[in-house]
């Protein structure tokens, strides 16, 4: 067997191994959740699948350290902070940018505790995700093909799984798809400029978070009925996302691709 096939053997052992934890988990959290309740248990319960996976197959498999996983002891909270600032200022940008269209309009505004408690608990959900599927993807997945392989096909390689992991969910189609592929795209640039899992970390948190606040979908989920912000979007969904959210319309796309951008051009400047 080639080099390459076993790293693709143990790319798919890998997935495999994750996608029946989660299901595991998501079955033990029944026992304590009913169905019929709030998805934010099942969530966590299957992040918390991949990241036990990720980090039991680096140090069992790959026997590296956690700090070339990404793990940086430095600069965890300066690298998290400018993550969370760039998925803020995306999502919120492009927000704002289709306020002023015809395409999104804003119906209502409730700053009431109801809504802050249920947004801190959305808020600790989106943290369980952007955890699990960073470690998952960007630390094992991409940390595991940057060593034999190089940033383009490690952030390639770890974006195709990134998709892949979400083709199941409600309203995925090309578009979405795709779009699912350049986020992954944006979220490998952002591990393999900063050289830490705490920058995609802080960026897939305010992304989805933020995403929330405003009641748009979260790659065609809601956490939560109430929101501070309550928005109608009314232009076509190539463009807005529709049911799927951002991610699922050219408006998207072009958040990611000025994501992209921004964290290429500020490496550049640092090299230089």
């Amino acid at each position: 067997m080639t080099h390459g096939w076993i790293i693709l053997a143990k790319l798919m052992v890998a997935v495999v191994t994750a996608m029946v934890t989660a299901v595991i988990f998501s079955l033990l959290a029944v026992l304590w959740f009913p169905l019929d309740q709030a998805a934010t248990p099942y969530i966590i319960a299957q992040n918390a699948a991949f990241t036990a996976t990720a980090l039991v197959f680096w140090r069992r498999w790959e026997k590296r350290s956690l700090r070339e996983m990404g793990f940086s002891p430095t600069r965890i909270a300066p690298s998290a902070g400018d993550g969370s600032m760039l998925g803020l200022f995306l999502i919120g940008g492009t927000f704002l940018w289709l306020w002023l269209t015809p395409w999104l309009s804003v119906q209502e505004m409730n700053w009431s505790p109801a809504i802050w408690n249920r947004l801190g608990l959305s808020a600790v959900t989106f943290f369980c995700v952007a955890v699990g599927e960073e470690i998952f993807n960007r630390g094992y997945i991409q940390g595991l093909l940057l060593k034999r392989t190089g940033p383009v096909v490690a952030i390639a390689g770890s974006s195709f799984v990134f998709a892949l992991l979400h083709m199941q969910n409600p309203f995925i189609a090309p578009l979405p798809l795709l779009n699912l592929l350049l986020a992954g795209i944006l979220l490998g640039c952002a591990r393999y400029v900063s050289g830490n899992l705490w920058y995609p970390i802080g960026l897939h948190l305010t992304w989805n978070w933020t995403q929330e606040a405003l009641s748009l979908p979260v790659s065609g989920l809601h956490l939560s009925p109430l929101h501070p912000v309550t928005a109608a979007e009314t232009g076509p969904d190539w463009i807005t996302g529709g049911p799927f959210g951002l991610e699922g319309g050219l408006a998207g796309t072009l958040a990611i691709l000025i994501g992209i951008g921004w964290i290429l051009k500020g490496h550049r400047s640092q090299r230089t």
